[in-house]
């Protein structure tokens, strides 16, 4: 979670699937990525 917390500060936004190359991964640990970026605190785009 730590690296998507640090892509969304290098972006200014979360990170698309495309702009996270670990969206896969994260989505089949955490259900789907929505998920994923909910447990994160990030904001779902």
């Amino acid at each position: 979670m730590e690296k998507v917390r640090k892509r969304t500060l290098e972006l200014g936004h979360t990170p698309s699937a495309r702009e996270f190359k670990q969206s896969q991964r994260a989505a089949i640990r955490y259900g789907n990525r929505n998920q994923f970026l909910e447990q994160a605190g990030l904001e779902i785009r």
